[in-house]
């Protein structure tokens, strides 16, 4: 969410630190509200909420908020959309996406929810993290600078990570992220020159 609101930023530095400051105070005051509330009633925010003066209240804020968020969701999908698309207008995605996500929400079987969903975050993980490896230690070296429109090696060594990241949380192999990304910088820095591995290193 970050990266797909700040691609557009005419500073870098705020593009970097003025999210991080966004998300750091929001998620800071979420914290101290439910510390609050879990030192002075003894319960957790459902309890407190069902049984405050306030709890229709509470309930809109919280149906507002959930209908925002999947608004900010959406525009995600759509700026990401474009990196396949080459889409400039995000509105036509927009209304696809949300027609596709509407779509699987009223008809998608809600018991097989929950099964499905871990399953999906888990694949999430066992992708993101070798792929966002490649790239930091791809931008580290090239600064940057990119030419190839697909780099067939790193896609291969990918696809070990995505193995790797499996197998590592399948037996519980120490930290299963660290494994991956320890794994996937050793591919990396093997696939270039000895001179660039002494570079690297």
């Amino acid at each position: 969410l970050v990266g797909d609101y700040s691609h557009k930023a005419s500073n870098k530095t705020c593009g970097v630190f003025m999210p991080f400051i966004g998300y750091f105070l929001g998620s800071s005051l979420m914290y101290i509200i439910g510390f609050f509330i879990a030192a002075s009633s003894g319960g957790d925010i459902f309890t407190f909420i069902s049984t405050s003066k306030f709890r229709y209240v509470a309930c809109g804020v919280i149906l507002l908020s959930t209908i925002t968020t999947n608004f900010v969701a959406l525009y995600s999908a759509a700026v990401s959309s474009s990196q396949f698309l080459k889409n400039k207008n995000s509105r036509i995605p927009i209304i696809i996406i949300g027609i596709v996500v509407l779509l699987v929400s009223v008809f998608f079987p809600i018991n097989n929810f929950i099964l499905i969903l871990e399953r999906f975050l888990v694949s999430i993980t066992m992708v993101f993290v070798p792929v966002f490896t490649l790239v930091f230690l791809e931008h580290l070296r090239k600064k940057g600078q990119y030419t190839k429109p697909i780099n067939w090696r790193y896609l291969f060594i990918a696809i070990i990570g995505m193995a790797g990241n499996w197998l590592f949380n399948k037996y519980n192999i120490f930290i299963p992220t660290l494994m991956t990304v320890m794994l996937v910088s050793v591919l990396s820095i093997m696939n270039h020159p000895a001179a660039e591995r002494r570079g690297i290193l």
